[in-house]
């Protein structure tokens, strides 16, 4: 059954299950993202990109206010 895949007494409610087993996937995902090296370095670039893009369009915006531009 799936209460004793996951470890947990006979008896424990269906909602409690529910929440044992998003405690254990949640556990489980934190400890992948920590022992992935390369994972955290794809979301370290990711987030600079973000950032640059990010910067660049309010940039833009700002200076598109500042010659009164239409489109804004």
């Amino acid at each position: 059954s799936v209460r004793t895949e996951i470890g947990c007494p006979r008896g424990t409610s269906a909602k409690r299950l529910y929440f044992f087993k998003r405690e254990k996937r949640i556990a489980a995902v934190a400890s992948l993202l920590r022992n992935d090296e390369e994972w955290e370095k794809r979301i370290a670039a990711h987030l600079t990109a973000f950032a640059m893009t990010k910067e660049t369009d309010l940039g833009a915006l700002k200076r598109a206010a500042e010659n009164g531009s239409p489109d804004l």
